[in-house]
């Protein structure tokens, strides 16, 4: 609160996922969803980010991933979690 004025802004949330790897994609299809559902129940901006822009280090995955005030990263793809291990 400022000068009695109240300032709000959304939790930005960010959400790093696979949606190209086959094994296991379903149920990452369905966590995805879960938490989309959760973001709009709590009015939180949810934007997600494709591994393969994080890991080629493309400015606007990064800066959107940086500047989150959560992250949300699934690691249950093996050959990802160095690059994603690095990014956390």
């Amino acid at each position: 609160m400022v000068d009695g004025t109240n300032f709000t802004r959304k939790l930005q949330v960010v959400i790093v996922i696979d949606q190209k790897v086959q094994k296991n994609l379903r149920v990452r299809e369905m966590a995805l969803k879960d938490v989309q559902n959760v973001a709009d129940t709590l009015n939180v901006n949810l934007t997600q980010i494709d591994f393969d822009r994080l890991d080629f280090g493309e400015a606007n995955a990064l800066d959107t991933f940086y500047n989150a005030d959560v992250a949300l990263v699934d690691v249950t793809v093996q050959q990802q979690q160095p690059s994603l291990c690095y990014h956390i």
